[in-house]
């Protein structure tokens, strides 16, 4: 399916990326993340987006403030320890 095809007239688009994390330098990669909102919006600018990839705290309230949108969510991972 085309990215068109897919957010034209959604209501709500997941962006589960991946988000690699580099010990070296404390650093996520959140790259993939902002590449798929920019994907959005071009298409779609008033769906609902929610993240399902980890991601550093703070990285909501940025990306909203870097794009200038407030209809981007996180919703919280379960990770399970063991």
């Amino acid at each position: 399916m085309e990215k068109k095809d897919a957010f034209t007239g959604s209501d709500f688009v997941i962006i589960s990326t991946p988000t690699n994390y580099d010990l070296k330098t404390n650093y996520f990669n959140t790259s993939s993340v902002e590449i798929a909102i920019k994907g959005v919006l071009d298409i779609n600018p008033n769906t609902q987006m929610a993240f399902k990839s980890t991601l550093p705290v703070g990285f909501t309230g940025q990306v909203k403030n870097k794009f200038g949108v407030c209809n981007i969510l996180f919703c919280l991972e379960f990770l399970r320890g063991g």
